[in-house]
């Protein structure tokens, strides 16, 4: 009996370190799109004409 509560704790922390490698991941994804998109937004505002009154 031991032996396989062993085995069950060494699958659930198998488990939780995939699961932290997907939400490592994902933030390392959404910082680099947030980065982009501030880096698109910002060159495409520099490229339009200045309004003259």
């Amino acid at each position: 009996m031991s032996s396989l509560w062993q085995t069950v704790s060494e699958n659930v922390v198998f488990v939780l370190e995939f699961l932290a490698l997907i939400v490592v991941m994902f933030l390392i994804a959404y910082v680099i799109e947030k980065a982009v998109k501030k880096k698109i937004t910002t060159q495409s505002v520099s490229l339009q004409p200045e309004k003259s009154s």
